[in-house]
């Protein structure tokens, strides 16, 4: 008997453990199914917002709250989720061009940097980042202003110039790893003979999908070891205007082959230290994209052949940094030499310290990779507001989109129901 009941036992232990394994498999094989319907996550855009607000004389309006400013996508109203005024510090990453042609100038990048570092908020973080035939991170981002005068210091100067790689780098390996407010400088003549990672437009796209804003300050080497040569023209009807950088709202236009006659006042100006700033611009709710929207090709043209690519590489220089300062809502400022930039650096500290950050998340869930326009406004009159245009949302990945979302291939057959 004590056998049998033995024997009972075992076989009772025995079919428990059996159903306990059949319990775990069944669950195992529940949660797995229901895996994918817990991880699937409706994809949304979250969007910044850089927003200069000034008043008609161009003085800058601080103290608005967030229920004075609205925006729009695609003329479509937007709910604001945070709003950052002047007063929150930013992350500066300041990018400085060590190619040759900067090779008798460094004392006077030095000097400039240093000027520019002193001029922002206590409270703001700075990165060093040079640029040759290699990016280099001379200092991480730091308010300790003495171990930024060191890495200042510390620049040298090389050969080539990869400035399309030093932007795209670091923004990906250094601005968005971070959170809150962040903007890159640039002092360059922006002509790049060396990126290998980046290119013209896969730049400004990066740029335009961050919201980075970033400004530039573009110095002239045409003329490094000759005389001076007279100003760029650009047609305008019958008669033409001296080049200047008043591009924020605008894009360069054809290059006249000869120059026209120049007016008294251009005369007069003849030899003055340039330093050209843009002049304001306002967002237009439902306007059309800027000609500098990624993915269109640059507009200027050599000699107005209009049909032919770009061929004079400061051409292209100077239609690179006025594409990525309006596309990010900041100034691209043209300075006659790097002696003459210290004004330039002056007026990006000051707008730095006056800025307001808007964040919203798009109402348009569409992954479509098309190109959507921003319009920010304020309730209050009389005021001029600078913000990027718009912004290029990023194709949507095939593998995570929804089975129901999937588009069949062409001539499919269809299920039966």
């Amino acid at each position: 008997m004590r056998d049998q009941a033995a024997i009972m036992r075992m076989r009772v232990l025995a079919l428990a453990l059996v159903m306990a394994a059949f319990s775990v498999i069944v669950n195992g094989q529940t949660t797995e199914a229901q895996d994918p319907q817990q991880k699937l996550v409706i994809p949304t855009t979250d969007v910044t917002v850089q927003v200069i607000v000034t008043d008609r004389y161009g003085r800058f309006v601080t103290g608005l709250r967030q229920a004075d400013f609205s925006v729009r996508e695609d003329g479509l109203l937007q709910k604001v989720e945070k709003f950052s005024d002047s007063t929150a510090p930013f992350n500066v990453a300041l990018l400085i061009d060590t190619s040759r042609s900067t090779q008798n100038k460094l004392g006077a990048i030095r000097k400039a940097a240093q000027a520019f570092i002193k001029q922002l908020q206590p409270n703001d973080r700075v990165m060093i980042v040079t640029f040759d035939e290699h990016v280099r991170f001379i200092s991480e981002l730091t308010n300790n202003r003495a171990e930024l005068d060191r890495a200042v210091k510390s620049l040298k100067s090389s050969y080539m110039t990869s400035l399309y790689d030093a932007i795209s780098q670091t923004i990906t390996e250094r601005l968005n790893k971070i959170q809150g407010r962040k903007a890159i400088v640039i002092l360059t003549d922006g002509v790049d003979t060396a990126s290998k990672r980046a290119s013209f437009e896969s730049t400004l796209e990066m740029v335009s999908a961050t919201g980075i804003i970033c400004y530039a300050i573009q110095y002239e080497t045409r003329n490094d070891g000759v005389p001076i040569s007279r100003p760029l023209f650009f047609p305008n009807g019958g008669g033409g205007q001296r080049f200047r950088a008043n591009f924020v709202g605008s894009s360069p236009r054809e290059i006249a082959q000869d120059p026209p006659v120049q007016t008294e006042s251009e005369k007069k100006e003849q030899g003055k230290p340039l330093i050209n700033l843009p002049r304001p611009s306002t967002s237009v709710i439902n306007g059309d994209p800027p000609a500098s929207v990624p993915g269109n090709r640059p507009m200027t043209r050599v000699n107005s052949q209009g049909g032919q690519p770009l061929r004079d590489r400061y051409l292209i220089a100077t239609d690179f940094l006025h594409s990525l300062a309006v596309q990010s809502g900041a100034l691209h400022i043209r300075a006659e030499n790097i002696e003459n930039t210290s004004f330039a650096f002056q007026r990006i500290a000051e707008e730095l310290r006056n800025q307001y950050t808007l964040a919203y998340i798009s109402s348009n869930e569409q992954r479509d990779g098309k190109y959507r326009s921003i319009a920010v406004g304020l309730k209050v009159p009389d005021l001029v507001v600078r913000a990027r245009h718009g912004y290029r949302v990023p194709k949507a990945d095939p593998a995570d989109e929804a089975p129901s979302e999937r588009k069949a291939p062409a001539g499919a057959a269809k299920p039966n129901n």
